[in-house]
């Protein structure tokens, strides 16, 4: 390996930009809809039911299981349907190169809901009672509860999950090993997927390098990580206040 790969090498410079794009759709999506998602079946809303198990089915059922029905409907059902309804034929979801990355990033976004549903709603359920139906004499709505009452309870759960985040840029792998194994194509690559990919195959000679990365990674997002934990401590709401 060039010493100065990791700036010049292609790969690494396609796996570095998807991981920073998956983070951001993760902050920026997954983590407010995973907060909603979980408001909504706190307070038994209609159909709350069905959402429970649509967004814990990925934690139940093997990843390698989810990925085969995955692309089953992305490139078989979906298609199907298309051309059912609107009489146009349209290539699978995965199967279209510009839509392939998209997909993944949308499949990411819903496996990601499970385990910080089942926590956010975990820790909703211990809010008091009382609290509630004070904010609820004070006059306040499903969303005024919400950001008032219910986000600083759930905040300090919401700071270890972005902590987490923040921490996993470089390992999250969107799925592509469970979708791909060794196959995927360069362009999906990320950084996770790469240094998985690269520790199968890699030989005496190349550890060293692997972890290296490993190393430099890990003391540049380590300290990222726990700066984030503490500015959102600092600006973050309080259920005291």
């Amino acid at each position: 390996y060039d010493e100065c790969d990791i700036f010049t090498d292609p790969v690494l410079r396609t796996s570095f930009l998807n991981s920073l794009i998956v983070f951001a759709v993760t902050l920026v999506v997954s983590t407010p809809l995973g907060l909603l998602f979980s408001y909504y079946i706190y307070k038994k809303k209609p159909g709350y039911r069905v959402f429970r198990i649509f967004l814990f089915l990925p934690s139940i059922i093997s990843g390698i299981v989810m990925a085969i029905l995955f692309s089953y409907m992305a490139d078989a059902v979906v298609p199907a349907v298309v051309e059912k309804w609107f009489h146009v034929q349209i290539q699978g979801l995965l199967e279209n190169p510009k839509l392939t990355f998209p997909v993944l990033l949308l499949y990411s976004v819903w496996i990601g809901f499970g385990s910080s549903t089942l926590l956010y709603v975990g820790t909703m359920g211990d809010i008091s009672d009382s609290v509630i139906e004070a904010a609820q004499i004070d006059g306040a709505g499903f969303f005024r509860e919400f950001f008032s009452v219910v986000l600083p309870s759930v905040f300090p759960t919401f700071i270890t999950f972005t902590m987490m985040s923040v921490a996993g840029i470089f390992s999250a792998q969107l799925a592509l090993f469970d979708f791909y194994g060794k196959g995927a194509q360069v362009r999906l690559y990320t950084v996770g997927y790469y240094l998985y990919l690269n520790t199968l195959d890699a030989g005496m000679g190349q550890y060293p390098y692997l972890a290296a990365l490993g190393v430099m990674l890990t003391a540049v997002m380590a300290p990222l990580a726990f700066g984030v934990k503490k500015l959102l401590t600092r600006i973050g709401p309080s259920a005291d206040r």
